[in-house]
């Protein structure tokens, strides 16, 4: 989540320190879009936590728990080089998909296109459930003793 207010505090102070009039370009973003990233996110960032926790539960060591979670890292990168080159437009079922649906509507937030209340409740709500349900797998698995008895 710290993560997530420095580069929405960068995206904010960013445009007001470069001038991008050379590039024929503009970039403005208000505080109610960048309040909006921030509540779209969040629920992002605690299924990421809890699904890190997870991989570090099968993980004999540092190294190798370091090594999971940088492939697991990758899998949300694929979706957005994907739209990146085929630019979409959002339909119900892509909201369904975790990282893709944040994808998706923080690059319609970015462009000041519309966004429906609906998409951003069916995506939150859906990445709300992932979060939820992987964090009572990763509590599940440290209750007991055996994971902290495999690493002594």
């Amino acid at each position: 989540i710290c993560g997530l207010l420095v580069a929405l505090v960068g995206f904010a102070v960013l445009p007001l320190l470069v001038s991008t009039k050379g590039l024929g370009i503009r970039i403005q973003l208000d505080w109610q879009t960048l309040l909006s990233l921030l509540v779209l996110f969040l629920p992002l960032a605690a299924m990421a936590a809890a699904l890190q926790m997870i991989v570090a539960t099968f993980s004999r060591n540092f190294k190798e728990a370091q090594t999971y979670v940088q492939q697991l890292m990758i899998i949300p990168l694929l979706p957005g080089m994907l739209q990146a080159f085929v630019p979409m437009k959002p339909k119900w079922w892509m909201m369904l998909i975790p990282t893709f649906s944040e994808q998706i509507l923080a690059g319609r937030l970015l462009r000041n296109d519309p966004v429906t209340l609906g998409q951003i409740a069916l995506c939150m709500g859906v990445t709300s459930l992932a979060a939820i349900l992987c964090s009572l797998i990763f509590v599940r698995l440290y209750s007991g003793e055996r994971v902290f008895a495999r690493h002594v």
